[in-house]
């Protein structure tokens, strides 16, 4: 399925990421532990062993990576809500098993979530040096302000997150490539417009 209509989503097709609509049930457990993220984020998990997420109904948007990125990208964007004028954007997102979403820059204040797997996150500095890894089991919640740059990946048995996103303006994260140069701006009218097209 070819997405028209907004440019960050066409840049993305024509390098070679495909998108279609999907849809599974996916069921969750999550562990104890507690701790901090770094830059200050609040970093929690939970333990509610009953816990069960269900998306058979939920439509998938599903992406992968061209030749011109040197890891593999693999992962699913469904949107769960929005508030448009309010500039919130609540995403659930889907990596398959040790494969990365596009490496980005989040603009907007973000909230996560994780309800399946385990997640990792892989902070980059401006020479493109990793400089922390963050391993998130299912139950992990993190909030932080936007300027986060970083790679997102499942674990071994890939993860399943919900994100929440809030920016006046409505700018939610940027697509970057090795040399941090912004190759596709990705906004809430850009997947409001996705979802209304999976609709119809």
């Amino acid at each position: 399925m070819r997405t028209k209509g907004h440019p960050a989503i066409e840049l993305a097709q024509d390098q070679g990421f495909r998108n279609t609509t999907t849809t599974s049930s996916v069921h969750s457990r999550v562990r104890t532990s507690h701790g901090s993220g770094p830059q200050g984020r609040l970093n929690v998990t939970a333990n509610n062993p009953g816990f069960r997420f269900d998306t058979s109904d939920i439509q998938w948007i599903h992406y992968e990576g061209g030749p011109r990125f040197d890891y593999r990208i693999d992962y699913d964007i469904a949107v769960l809500g929005h508030e448009e004028n309010a500039g919130r954007l609540d995403l659930l997102i889907r990596w398959a098993p040790d494969a990365y979403c596009h490496f980005h820059r989040h603009v907007a204040t973000t909230t996560s979530l994780v309800l399946e797997g385990e997640h990792h996150v892989i902070d980059i500095d401006g020479d493109g040096n990793e400089v922390h890894l963050d391993v998130r089991p299912a139950g992990t919640y993190c909030s932080g302000p936007g300027g986060d740059v970083h790679m997102e990946r499942g674990g071994p048995e890939g993860s399943l997150v919900l994100f929440s996103m809030h920016e006046p303006a409505g700018r939610m994260f940027e697509v970057l490539d090795a040399d941090h140069n912004i190759l596709a701006e990705n906004t809430i009218e850009s997947f409001i417009e996705q979802a209304r097209e999976l609709a119809s």
